[in-house]
Parts: structure tokens; sequence; C-alpha cells
């Protein structure tokens, strides 16, 4: 060891044995060592060291060491072996942070390095000092805003050796590029004060003062649980929840995270949650929490859990989600769903994909504004989701209520107008496989006393495009629906003064160029307030291709006896403010068409189904 240690409570002085190891015999259930060293280069646990703590209570034991360097103020470096107990969580904290260094080891019951200074409260008789009343770690904060925890590429973080274990890098930066393996939940925590409770392996996070960093949370390394028999805590968990002070923050969120490769069957399922701008309340993204605006995730060459042992992941931000599949494939062992209040993007290139083994949802809403949603495939790329594939934009506005009569709207208030984005699904030259494919931008206005507020949904739109005659590609949408809607909110009790404008945008399904390839038992819907284009846009379609266009065409009411009609000469326009709900019915057993077949002779459906206005 580089320095020496005082114990203040709970523990007796470090005993070296003469070569390389110091042990530390801890006497109770928490103990807090301070250290002080005076190292130039800033090294706690140099390679080849090795620090371990015993003890003899045969039951869970906390010790806090708390590190001072009076040579430098910036990180402190741990490149030898940190051991304890099963049952020992080893603290580590250190003003200006801490690096692992690529020969770093732990095998730890758990762990938490951090450069946020951690409470310990006065001596009591029989109480805690390290934990508050709930049984939360609290984080003050940070004396350096700059400081930050690294674990580097070829470090080793193990806290396998008893069940409901964690691991928590809590600092206003943290990168993590090395192996950790959990037999729990680990937390990574971009924040300058924050307050973490674990309560059986799920955490709560609340962030009491965010980040000045531009990051906050790089991850590009592993970190994963054992899928075997020992590994039976019922709540796993990987936390990386990143959030800015008064800046924009990206997080870089890349690597694998998940079910380690599984051995026996005896697991249970676990979760990925990814959290820019929110706390975290028992497990979950809690989205009545937003402590940082504009803070993004950024999501490359990601691997969650192994297969068949399902692994979801939860990914919320207050800003945007970019997900990159251009150099290198994603991969979710288990659902996926992406919350933000700004733009959501997917793009698939280079022959890269993304899959999903279960239901794939992208979703933008914020109050009475969402962003764009909008995914492409391209270059050879796929995107095949074993589940549904959901694309929306929503934004509801607020109804107004009276605080003190619950029955009325708020005297002299305005609806707010409410603004959906535009949602898409580009596919150039590649291939997408879905059970269900749903896009909708949808928006309802707010309602006040005095006004309704005016609705205005974007548009809806699927392009497929391949050159003529190509095989290489596939696209598969199964039961397809694309919606644009725009409505006014509703309050039964009152009716404000005065209305408001809904106009919703454009709904169009574009194919061009490859082969046709039927497919059985599937059907599209596309709605939309329109005048309704008159059937003989779709009479080519069905004279030349029966089994991909057949005759079956029902409506929903109030509409219902006249969207059912099809085929006639020409349909009578509906109303501006019914919604039709169109269906085409893929026949069980249909004609085959011939296997060169092009599409480039099959007009774009863009505008002559459905156009909104």
């Amino acid at each position: 060891m580089q320095g020496t240690a005082t114990v203040q409570f709970g523990a007796s002085a470090p005993v070296f044995n003469g070569t390389n190891t110091d042990t530390i015999f801890v006497s109770a259930n928490e103990a807090l060592i301070d250290w002080a060293i005076n190292s130039p280069t800033g090294e706690f646990l140099p390679e080849g060291m090795t620090l371990r703590f015993n003890a003899d209570t045969g039951t869970p034991f906390t010790v806090l060491n708390r590190v001072t360097d009076t040579a430098t103020t910036g990180p402190l470096s741990i490149s030898g072996t940190v051991s304890s107990d099963p049952l020992g969580r080893i603290w580590f904290y250190n003003a200006g942070g801490w690096v692992v260094g690529s020969k770093g080891v732990f095998n730890v019951g758990s762990l938490i390095l951090t450069s946020l200074p951690i409470t310990v409260d006065p001596a009591t008789s029989g109480g805690t000092r390290l934990y508050g009343d709930k049984n939360e770690i609290r984080f003050g904060s940070a004396l350096d805003p700059k400081s930050s925890v690294s674990i580097q590429s070829g470090a080793q973080i193990n806290a396998t050796l008893f069940n409901s274990s964690y691991v928590a890098l809590v600092a206003p930066r943290v990168d993590q590029a090395g192996t950790i393996k959990v037999n729990g939940s680990a937390a990574f925590v971009a924040a300058e004060a924050a307050t973490l409770t674990i309560n059986n392996g799920l955490f709560d996070i609340v962030v009491d003062s965010g980040s000045a960093d531009d990051t906050g949370v790089s991850h590009t390394g592993s970190t994963t649980w054992a899928a075997n028999s020992s590994s039976t805590d019922s709540n796993h968990g990987v936390y990386l929840v990143a959030v800015p002070k008064n800046q924009a923050m990206t997080a870089i969120v890349s690597g694998r995270m998940g079910y380690d490769s599984a051995t026996t069957a005896a697991v249970v399922d676990g979760s990925v949650v990814l959290s820019a701008g929110y706390n975290v309340a028992s497990g979950r993204v809690d989205p009545n929490a937003v402590v940082g605006d504009d803070a993004s995730l950024a999501i490359s060459n990601l691997t969650i859990g192994s297969k068949g042992f399902a692994t979801s992941l939860l990914g919320s931000a207050s800003g945007g989600i970019a997900i990159d599949a251009t150099t290198a494939s994603t991969v979710v062992n288990g659902s996926a769903a992406f919350d933000a209040r700004g733009d959501l993007s997917a793009t698939i290139d280079n022959d890269r994909s993304i899959s999903v083994e279960g239901d794939l949802s992208l979703t933008s809403a914020n109050g009475a504004k969402a962003g764009n949603v909008a995914v492409s495939v391209a270059g050879d790329g796929g995107l095949f989701v074993s589940g549904g594939l959901s694309l929306a934009s929503t934004a509801t506005g607020a109804i107004q209520t009276d605080p003190s009569n619950g029955d009325a709207l708020l005297p002299d208030s305005l609806g707010d107008d409410a603004v959906a984005g535009n949602v898409s699904l580009t596919v150039t030259n590649g291939s997408v496989f879905a059970t269900s494919t749903s896009l909708l931008s949808d928006a309802t206005s707010g309602l006040g006393a005095l006004s309704t507020g005016s609705a205005t949904s974007g548009s809806a739109k699927i392009v497929v495009s391949a050159p003529a005659g190509s095989t290489s590609n596939s696209v598969s949408f199964g039961d397809l629906t694309i919606s644009s809607a725009a409505s006014h909110g509703f309050f039964s009790r009152q009716q404000p003064v005065s209305g408001g404008n809904a106009t919703s945008g454009e709904v169009s399904l574009s194919v061009s160029g490859g082969l046709i390839r039927p497919v059985h038992s599937r059907f599209i819907r596309m709605r939309s307030p329109i005048p309704l284009a008159t059937s003989r846009h779709l009479m080519p379609l069905r004279a030349q291709y029966p089994s991909v266009f057949p005759i079956s065409r029902r409506g929903s009411r109030p509409v219902r006896s006249t969207c059912r009609t099809m085929p006639r000469p020409a349909m009578a326009a509906l109303s501006r403010s019914a919604t039709c709900h169109c269906r085409w019915t893929m026949p069980m057993q249909g004609p085959r068409l011939s296997p060169t077949t092009a599409l480039s002779s099959v007009p774009s459906l863009s505008d002559r189904v459905l156009t909104a206005i």
C-alpha cells in the first residue's frame, strides 16, 4: 500500500504479511478507515499488491475507505487486487476519483467507487452510521466537479460471491471499458450529488445535482451477471443514469450488458435501464422525475443479454435517442422500448443489423409537443424483430381543470396546441422483418375554459425501394398499421367557449423495385381523416396482383357502410371529422406470382390510397 490507514471504527489496522498483501480484519457490521497517501503518480494499490478484507461477523458488513493523497488532487489508481469475504460491501471514496487500471482486479461481495463524499452519521447507540433511515447511501456534493471514475479495458470487477450483490460507480463522469460481473445489479451514475437506495436488488437513484460533463456516462465494456444456478437473484439489472446540470449531455452506450452465457435454465430474467435526465424508482425510470433537460442517448455496437435468457432494454431520454448500426450491429435478447422527449432515430447500413428477440418500440412524447421518429435501413442492412415493431410520435395537451373544483375547467385558461412529429420507415436495398408493424403520429389538443387548442399530427410514411429484380433482401411487415390522427381533448363536464383546428398529416406506403413475394394471413390498415381516393387507384394493382391487393375491404364505425363497398367506380368523400379504418386482408391461399415479377411496374401507393387533409 502507498500510505497509512487510520481506523475510525469497526476494524483493526492493516496487517502486512511481509510480501504483497495487507489484510484488514473487520469486527463490526460497519467500519470506517481513513487512508493518507503521498504518491506523486497517484498510485493507491500498485500492480502485484493485494488489499484483503476479512470479517468474523457472519453477517453482511460494510467498509468505507476514504482516501486522500497529499501529493496529487487527481484520480487515484488501483492496479492491484482488492478482495473480501462473500458478505463484504467495500466502498472507496476519493475526491479526485478513481482509475482501475488494466491489471486491476476486485473479488468482493459488493463494491462502490465514487468521487462524491459519502455521509457518515455521528455515533449512536446501536444505530447505523453509513446508511440513512431508509437504508439509503447518501452521496454529498462533489468537491471536484470534473472528477471521474474510470474502469479501463482489461480491468476486472467481480461481485459474484453472494446473491443480491451490487456494483455502483458514482461521479460527475463515469467510464466503464472493463469487465464487470455481478450477482445482482450494477449502477453507473453521472452526478455531482445523489442518493442510492437498494432494496432486494432494485435501485432507487435520485440525482440531487447533475453533472457538468458533456457525456456523463460512457459504457463500452461488459457488465453482466451469470446465468447459472448460483445466480438466483430475482432482480438482476444494469442502470445507467446520466443527468446534466445546465448543458446538453449525450451518454454513450455500447458493449455488452445483461445475462452472460447461460449454463442452466434455473435463472430469472433481468433488465437494462438507460436513463438520460431521469431518476430511477423501484428499478424503473421515473417518468415524472425529469431532473435534467436535453440529456440524450447514443447507442451503437450494443449486445443485451444472451440467447434464450431474456434481458429487457428500457431507454428513456429527456432529449433524443440515436441508435447507430452503420459500423457494428446491435442485438437485444429480449424486448426493447425507447422513449424520448425529442427525436428518435435508428440508422442501419453497410450490411449491419439491429436484432430484437421480442417487441421493439420507439416513441417520442413530451406533453403537447413530440419529436420525429425515423428508422432507415440501407446498404444490405437489416432490422429483425421477432415481435411487434412500433414507431410513434404522440403529443397530448393538458386538460386544465380547476384545482378547487374538479368538475370545471380552470377559469380564463386556454387549451394547449398539440403538435406531433413525423414518423417514417425507409428501406433502401435492405431487409425488415416483424410480426406486426405500426406507425403512428397522433396529436390531441389541450382544453381550457376559453378555448380548445389546435391539434396537428405529422406524416406517417413507409418507403421501400430496391433495384429492379433484386432478390438479396426482403421485407415482411406482418400486420401493418399506418396512422396520422389529430383530435381534440374531451372533458365531459364543461366545454370550452371556442374550438380549435385539427389537421392530420400525410399517410403513405410506397414500394418500388425488387420482387413481389406474397405472404399469408396479413393485413394492412391505413388511417387518416380524408377525403378518400377513388377506388380506381387500386383497381390496376388488384387486377395485376390479386394476391397482393385482394378484394376484401372493411371499415370501422361510423363509416362502415361507406368503406366496405370496394370496388365501386367511385367512392363518396367522407366528412372531415370521420376516420376511415381501411383493411386489406391477404387470403390464406392465393395465386402465386412469378418469382421474376418485378415491383418496378407497380405504381406507388403514396397519396393514392389515403391522403390526409
